[in-house]
């Protein structure tokens, strides 16, 4: 995931794609980038601690400068080996291979069997979408043998496809009509095309000519809808897609529901998503901020103004991420305990971290905050840490 993430945080425009393979006794993932790309002779200095390709990145996008060596020396102690490569156009390769005697390949192959019932085994998919969609549906399909192809905008999606084929398109809602409009018709015809619904839905037209998914997303029913749309006349999609789209509605139909607002802080657009996706399936009312300030805008407005009055916010919990560039998380909780004291000091402020250190732990209580959560985040973690903090509404009978 570090990989992934730093390949689209450097990638303004283009696509990020990310290949899987087996090969001689080894698991190989190479993630392809067309963003900033790096210099041949700084490839092997990007794994060292506090490096970056220009240093000027830290003040831009934040991070600690320690991603890339720590997931070399995790990736050396499990016998494997890491990299990163120039690309000859633009961009840059990075890679890991690690053996393949450290996978249960039997526990994964049973679960990726929905996607080789389903026809979708080694399928080419194109998919055109913004860059924390493309994130979120690679990153969840990245054990399933899915060759994927992406592009953040109409113009680079474009160029992936001339003299590129592709067994079925996966397109962005607001992206379609201009798609189909600057793509010779000969690159589409014959191509079936999956629309990704946002939350305004589609409208009749799209409606009527493409299958589509819900919205918010489910990769369960991307899933089921690429099937159907590769197998038309199939009497419908196999019975393991179906199941596990089913199984995922049932396990949120057993989450304890919460009448809360809560705010978000994350710097990283992903993590703002995924968590924004995972609180709705709690039934609380979802804010997200990418800074600080942006954070302390909203919980002391009133006081950071000279208003000595009490905060106006309506917020009920806080998730705040540990790092981020500017006001960190530390630095924003601390302004929120002292600045905002009338109403702010009873407010849950749960840390989101990726370190389990005690004392990152540490720094992080005495700063203020009141529990921690650990990245990448699980329902079952989130669901613990909100009924520790907040009083539930109802729990949904299954």
């Amino acid at each position: 995931t570090n990989l992934l993430s730093n390949a689209v945080k450097f990638t303004d425009s283009g696509y990020v794609e990310v290949h899987v393979s087996r090969a001689n006794g080894y698991l190989n993932v190479s993630v392809i980038d067309t963003g900033m790309g790096i210099a041949e002779e700084s490839a092997e200095r990007l794994f060292e601690s506090f490096e970056q390709e220009d240093n000027s990145t830290t003040r831009h996008f934040g991070g600690t400068g320690l991603g890339l060596s720590i997931c070399k020396q995790l990736v050396q102690m499990l016998g494997g080996d890491i990299g990163a490569r120039p690309n000859l156009d633009n961009g840059s390769t990075f890679w890991f291979c690690l053996p393949d005697d450290l996978f249960d390949y039997a526990d994964q192959e049973q679960q990726n069997a929905a996607f080789i019932q389903s026809g979708l085994h080694n399928q080419s998919i194109f998919c055109l979408a913004d860059v924390t969609t493309c994130q979120v549906i690679v990153s969840q399909s990245a054990d399933c043998s899915i060759s994927w192809t992406m592009a953040n905008d109409v113009l680079a999606g474009v160029r992936a496809c001339q003299g590129s084929t592709f067994d079925i398109f996966l397109l962005q809602q607001s992206m379609v009509t201009a798609f189909f409009a600057a793509l010779p018709e000969s690159l589409t015809q014959d191509t079936p095309v999956v629309i990704l619904r946002d939350q305004f839905g589609l409208d009749e037209e799209l409606d009527a000519s493409f299958p589509h998914t819900g919205y918010p997303m489910s990769f369960p029913e991307i899933t089921a809808q690429l099937a159907r749309a590769l197998y038309p006349d199939d009497a419908g999609v196999p019975i393991a897609v179906i199941d596990q789209a089913k199984q995922e509605t049932i396990s949120q139909s057993t989450l304890t529901l919460f009448d809360a607002n809560v705010l978000v802080v994350d710097d990283n657009d992903v993590n703002l998503l995924v968590a924004e996706s995972m609180l709705q399936q709690f039934g609380v009312t979802v804010q997200t901020v990418s800074s600080g300030d942006a954070a302390l805008e909203i919980l002391c407005a009133g006081q950071r103004k000279g208003i000595n009055e009490p905060c106006e916010s309506s917020v009920d919990l806080v998730l705040m991420d540990r790092h981020m560039p500017g006001k960190d998380g530390l630095e924003t909780t601390q302004i929120i305990r002292s600045d905002c004291q009338f109403t702010m000091k009873d407010l849950p402020i749960i840390a989101l971290t990726a370190s389990s250190m005690s004392s990152d732990q540490r720094a992080c209580l005495d700063a203020g905050m009141n529990d921690f959560l650990s990245k990448p985040l699980t329902i079952e973690a989130l669901g613990s840490v909100l009924e520790r903090w907040l009083t539930p509404k109802l729990r949904k009978a299954a």
